[in-house]
């Protein structure tokens, strides 16, 4: 028997197959009862357990236990606890444990799994995986997984309940459980236990379905979803850029400073399709029968931070023979070994394989499959003299020396030329440095795509200075800070064990003066789908020359403001807090600004899942203050409000018949509509045109255009943005009363991705309105202006839905004010103008997608209003 110890904590906290202690946990988010509530509470607390789970236990009246700092005793086997006091928790950069959550260890490795109630991030429930490490890693990397079913992104298992059924002890492996059953088909049934065996690395899984209904379940796809938190997805054949693919491959690994991870399946190779951050690995597809049963299997493996610590078991797993490797790193000229560096193994045809972290003394070991490799340097600054050949045989060792240059270096400084008392001054700025590789140097890898320091080709610097580790080669090194400024560069090149200059001096070139530029759609670390660090969020707002920064992190309230002053950096920029409510089946919205409560949960985000829009535009706004609720991208399909709820905006409508849920009923009651999401430039012209319907139809709904960032780089803050029309454009000028007023109320708001689109009809600007008669001319001027890096062709000028005046542009053009035009219309009716400028050439390299893709120009104004007098 495993009793409960004096603290109510640690190893036999529960045993062996009973129902893990209380359906909800008190979380960081959740407010804990005060010491000494009566008895009655509890009484019915325990009434109400009973009722939901079959048995529940009301403790007895004591004392508060006394203070510990002390951790359960190391394993000796596997064991599996509940989190009973706070120091009790894992650490690690991604950690998310919370007290009620249950612990799985022994010697080697821990893995949690979340208690039952609500929860964490895309997940709806507890008793998921939201924590794991290797105890000799830097700690917990991992934001969570959970089940991905039928190949639709959170239809996944609601638990019910949680319990330990095998608690473990010397020897023995420890077992948790959780129930429930599929979200979105209550009549299939699910368990799935969490296994650790004594000595293993690895977490086994596995889940049982039962079909309880009558009818057959076919094609039923099983899968997970793993956020990968503060590592970068690795695929064997594709190394780091499986992003946006869809591939076939023997196992997933995620690999982070100091910590790593692997998935595979006994069952077989794995079908995932990868987004920035996630994996989603289908392992089989079956049907359910009436009655009919269905198991899969799958394990994490937890690593040192690299793909050679995970192979060993990831091939046990699959049940992949292998033979090792053992690299020698040496520097060339002095064969001096280098230490605290990586080297990758690709295969024949030159696809990565595997990373191995080169440790003491330069060495490198790793086991992959019998094959043909070739040994290649993963080293900041160095790059290897010639890839060395090795041919692995099952069962043998294999050694390879890698020679590699002596390391060279970049010293970069970038400042902003500025005008004081007519005499021109040069300053620190924050900015982005983005590198090109030139000839035959290829572009660098600096780092993830969630670190600031180092992000792909991308760097964000506060103060415009570095020095970079960089491969000896020819750069061409860019200095950015958004729409408004120029783009210098210069050409420089790296040698082995030197250290480079590149300076530069950017300026403002594009005048926006009254207006303020802002991003309503960000995420971060809050967000399970994001491993930027607030921090690293700041920098990279303040780089690229956004002024206001929302956030929006899935049902999660983020404060920027004290990270902006700690960081310095209120002279740039300013923030205010905001949540994008995420559901998986009415779509998601932002509101903002929103109040932080740290008391509450999430910090007081509203409620989401299992609500109506109606349910969650009311809850948005019953908050203290005023808010302005938006739309965000609309026709994103299994998360766009108008496919979910089959909102047709042209005949203001809604279609039974692509209706997707009983909940997805469609409100008109919001305030914005996100057109232009991120770098999806023909998504944007699609929205538009519903805008347009909606416009039309008099419906005032203000247009916006934000990142939706959730990395630094294919999809980083500012592009696009808004500009809003103010009288005091100073960062922290605007308070929120302000912000809401501009875009809620006078919907004075100007989109743009490179070209700055102005509107106005005599005084009358963007959001204003314009009386006239039936029939009289109302002149419209249309201003653009755009930095020379920015490149657009057509500016169209829409009247009541139609584009009435078009105007070519020459895209070689690089003067900033490039478009000054008055066009006189007539209406016979009231409407509106709206102007837009578009382009067919790429913005890079300030302007980039997901691996390179090309984003062309787009901004357009909000409409000029023009109200017509048809009285006789």
């Amino acid at each position: 028997m495993h009793t409960t110890d004096r603290n109510g904590g640690g190893p036999g906290a529960a045993r062996p197959g009973a129902p893990y202690p209380g359906v909800r946990k008190p979380r960081r988010w959740r407010r804990r009862p005060a010491h000494g509530a009566g008895r009655l509470p509890c009484v019915l607390a325990a009434i109400l357990l009973t009722a939901l789970l079959g048995s529940a236990a009301c403790p007895a009246q004591r004392r508060p236990p006394p203070k510990s700092t002390a951790r359960p005793p190391k394993p000796a086997g596997a064991r599996a606890w509940v989190i009973a006091r706070r120091d009790q928790i894992p650490r690690g950069p991604a950690a998310g444990a919370e007290v009620g959550d249950i612990v799985i260890e022994n010697a080697h490795a821990y893995f949690v799994v979340e208690g039952p109630g609500a929860g964490q991030g895309f997940a709806q429930t507890g008793g998921n995986l939201i924590d794991a490490a290797h105890k000799e890693s830097a700690g917990d990397l991992l934001n969570q997984s959970f089940l991905y079913l039928d190949d639709t992104f959170q239809r996944l298992a609601a638990y019910e309940t949680v319990e330990i059924v095998e608690a473990g002890g010397p020897g023995e492996t420890a077992v948790v459980r959780s129930r429930g059953h599929d979200n979105r088909a209550p009549e299939i049934r699910i368990e799935t236990e969490y296994r650790l065996a004594p000595d293993a690395v690895h977490l086994e899984i596995v889940t049982r379905f039962e079909n309880t209904g009558e009818a057959t379940v076919e094609g039923y796809e099983l899968g997970d979803a793993i956020q990968w938190g503060r590592t970068q997805h690795w695929a064997p054949g594709y190394g780091l850029k499986i992003a946006g693919k869809t591939v076939d491959v023997e196992w997933l690994a995620g690999i982070g400073p100091g910590s790593s991870y692997g998935w595979a399946s006994p069952d077989g190779p794995l079908n995932v399709i990868s987004g920035a951050s996630w994996s989603d690995p289908i392992v089989k597809t079956v049907d359910l029968a009436p009655g009919g049963t269905a198991t899969f299997r799958r394990a994490l493996v937890v690593g040192l931070g690299d793909v050679a610590s995970l192979l060993p078991t990831l091939l046990a797993i699959r049940g992949l023979p292998s033979g090792t490797v053992r690299v020698l790193v040496r520097e060339a000229g002095s064969e001096r070994p280098v230490a605290e560096s990586a080297v990758e193994l690709r295969r024949e045809d030159g696809t990565p394989y595997a990373t191995a972290a080169v440790k003491a003394a330069g060495r490198a070991t790793v086991k992959v499959p019998p094959g043909r490799y070739r040994v290649a340097a993963r080293i900041p600054g160095r790059t290897h003299i010639e890839a060395i050949p090795v041919e692995v045989e099952a069962g043998q060792t294999h050694e390879a020396v890698l020679h590699v240059t002596p390391q060279g270096r970049l010293s970069v400084r970038v400042r902003e030329r500025v005008q004081e008392k007519e005499t021109p001054s040069l300053r620190a700025v924050p900015c982005r440095v983005t590198l090109h590789g030139l000839g035959e140097t290829p572009d660098p890898d600096l780092g993830p795509n969630y670190r600031a320091e180092g992000a792909g080709r991308f760097v964000f610097l506060r103060d415009g200075t570095t020095t970079l580790a960089l491969a000896p080669g020819r750069y061409r090194v860019y200095a950015s800070r958004g729409l408004e400024y120029d783009l210098p560069h210069v050409d420089v090149e790296v040698r082995a064990g030197a250290t480079a200059e590149a300076d530069l001096v950017l300026e403002r070139v594009v005048d926006t003066r009254g207006w303020i530029s802002a991003d309503f759609h960000q995420h971060a670390i809050h967000s399970f789908d994001s491993a930027v660090t607030l921090e690293d969020r700041v920098l990279a707002n303040a780089a690229e020359g956004v002024e206001i920064l929302v956030s929006s992190d899935h049902d999660y309230v983020t404060d920027f403001d004290p990270v902006i002053d700690r960081m310095g950096l209120r002279a740039w920029l300013d923030a205010f807090p905001g949540v994008e409510v995420t559901t998986s089946t009415v779509g998601h919205f932002n509101c903002y600004p929103f109040p932080v409560d740290p008391a509450a949960r999430q910090n007081g985000a509203p409620p989401s899942e299992g609500h109506t829009p109606a349910e969650i535009f009311d809850a948005c706004r019953k908050a203290p203050g005023e808010r302005i609720v938006q739309v965000n991208h609309p026709r994103a399909g299994a998360s766009g409000y108008f496919d979910l709820t089959g909102f047709d905006p042209a005949h203001g409508t809604v279609i039974r018949d692509r209706i997707r849920h009983p909940r997805a009923v469609y409100d008109a009651h919001y305030d914005a509509i996100e057109v232009f999401n991120g770098k999806r430039v023909n998504t944007a012209m699609q929205v538009m045109r519903d805008w347009f319907a909606l416009l039309d139809a008099g419906q005032r709904y203000t247009a916006t255009g934000n990142s939706d960032t959730h990395t630094l780089t294919h999809d980083n803050a500012g592009y696009p943005r808004n500009f809003l029309k103010v009288e005091d454009d100073t960062p922290g000028a605007v308070d929120a009363a302000t912000l809401v007023d501009v875009v809620k109320r006078r919907r004075a708001v100007v989109v743009s991705n490179g070209p700055l689109v102005f509107l106005s009809s005599g005084k009358t600007g963007v959001g204003g309105t314009v009386r006239a008669s039936a029939g009289e001319a109302v002149p419209v001027r249309v201003q653009v202006r755009a930095a020379p890096w920015v490149r657009f062709d057509t500016v169209e000028l829409i009247q009541n839905g139609e584009v009435v005046r078009t105007l070519s542009v020459d895209p070689a053009d690089r003067r900033v004010a490039r478009v000054d035009v008055t066009w006189k219309l007539s209406f016979s009716r009231s409407g509106w103008v709206v102007a837009v400028a578009r382009g067919e050439a790429p913005l890079a390299p300030v302007v980039v997608g997901r691996d390179d893709a090309a984003v062309t120009a787009l901004g357009f104004t909000n409409p000029i209003w023009v109200e017509v007098d048809t009285s006789p």
